[in-house]
């Protein structure tokens, strides 16, 4: 019949990858860390990608029968990954936050909308028709006459990706594997590709239908693999999550890198020994790691040097990396707090977000690896008159 639903080896888990896209979205969605825009900006990247695969998925399973209006979802999804993509970026990076004129973005899939409006403004049984008549048919068949709309509109959703792709990759940021986000950069790129090569070969005599397997199943991977990388990135509330960029501070990273990297910088060393100077005073008066989204290039525009200098000088006349830098100011800051007995009504978790700290477990690792005491005994310690009372 053409209205059954065909579940097999490929559509089972396809529907399992599916939810369990959306599942991670919705993790994401209710996650209270910060940066709170990028965990929606992910949620929604994963949404997106799941709703592509669910196209798929509904043609192997005719699906589309059962609920005809959801077919050619993928359409504006394909024009919203890449914008989404990159202001996940731009506010890893850049803390950026949304202005009006971003709305732009949402023109191109608008526009894919009104362009194919003729199939979208189908009503039930003339969209059903259509599903039968030319798309089941052409699918299982190999039909596939000249360029239809639907190239037309892969071929766009690709040049979509890879301006969107170029755009991340001329941000500043540290472009090494070790990076989640440089991970999630080759994810987003690789599914690019994918693309890419699927049109080109949807339009030669060597396409058929697995073709289709091949592309979801990197559709699968990105799911999976954005997911786990973006949850990362951004830190769990049970986990210690070690920082691998220097544009960020949150948790410890590994120990700065040998002078030798430094070896051919156009920066003399009196040169960063006055930014060196200049940094520390500005941190003492300025106080910015009370930020708790304080990022390397943020940092390097209110200096006005460039982001390359003020790691160098971190790393070369400090002998630190930037989250430690930045850490161990934050530490200072809770101990006055902790040590304030006009502080004491202060929770200690409200103590860790005053000093610019983003979570508790954050907090509680770092203080006590500078401290050797967590903060709640570090407040007794400091506090011996509240401690005669008690004992009295």
């Amino acid at each position: 019949m053409k209205d059954e639903i065909t579940l097999n080896l490929w559509t089972i888990p396809a529907l399992i990858v599916i939810s369990q896209g959306l599942f991670l979205a919705l993790v994401l969605l209710l996650k209270r860390e910060k940066p709170r825009q990028a965990n929606i900006l992910l949620a929604v990247l994963l949404i997106l990608f799941s709703l592509c695969l669910y196209d798929s998925f509904a043609i192997w399973s005719k699906l589309h029968y059962q609920w005809p209006h959801l077919f050619l979802i993928y359409a504006p999804c394909y024009f919203l990954i890449g914008p989404v993509t990159y202001f996940y970026f731009k506010t890893i990076l850049q803390k950026y936050r949304f202005k009006k004129t971003d709305l732009i973005y949402l023109l191109p899939p608008l526009c894919i909308v009104v362009w194919r409006w003729n199939i979208y403004g189908l009503d039930t049984e003339a969209k059903r028709e259509f599903l039968v008549e030319k798309v089941f048919a052409s699918y299982y068949s190999f039909n596939y006459p000249g360029i239809s709309n639907g190239d037309i509109t892969m071929g766009l959703a690709a040049v979509s990706l890879f301006t969107f792709a170029y755009l991340i990759w001329k941000m500043d940021w540290k472009k090494a594997i070790d990076d989640p986000l440089c991970r999630i950069f080759i994810f987003f790129l690789g599914f690019a590709v994918a693309e890419l090569t699927y049109l080109i070969i949807y339009n030669t005599s060597y396409y058929n239908f697995y073709w289709d397997y091949i592309v979801v199943s990197g559709m699968a991977i990105f799911i999976y693999g954005v997911g786990y990388m973006g949850y990362q990135q951004e830190g769990t509330e049970g986990d210690s999550v070690v920082e691998v960029r220097e544009g960020t501070a949150t948790e410890q990273p590994p120990s700065p890198q040998p002078k030798e990297k430094y070896i051919r910088s156009s920066l003399t060393d009196t040169a960063s020994q006055s930014i060196a100077k200049r940094l520390t005073d500005y941190m003492a008066q300025k106080k910015p790691y009370l930020n708790t989204d304080l990022r390397l290039p943020q940092l390097a525009e209110s200096l006005d040097i460039s982001t390359h200098h003020l790691s160098q000088v971190i790393n070369k006349e400090l002998n630190k990396s930037f989250t430690e830098f930045v850490n161990e100011y934050r530490v200072e800051e809770a101990k006055d707090l902790l040590s304030d007995p006009k502080k004491d009504h202060f929770l200690i978790i409200d103590v860790g977000y005053s000093a610019g700290f983003n979570n508790k477990t954050s907090f509680y690792k770092i203080f006590k690896e500078n401290t050797g005491y967590s903060p709640s005994m570090y407040r007794k310690k400091k506090s011996p008159v509240k401690n005669a009372r008690q004992k009295a």
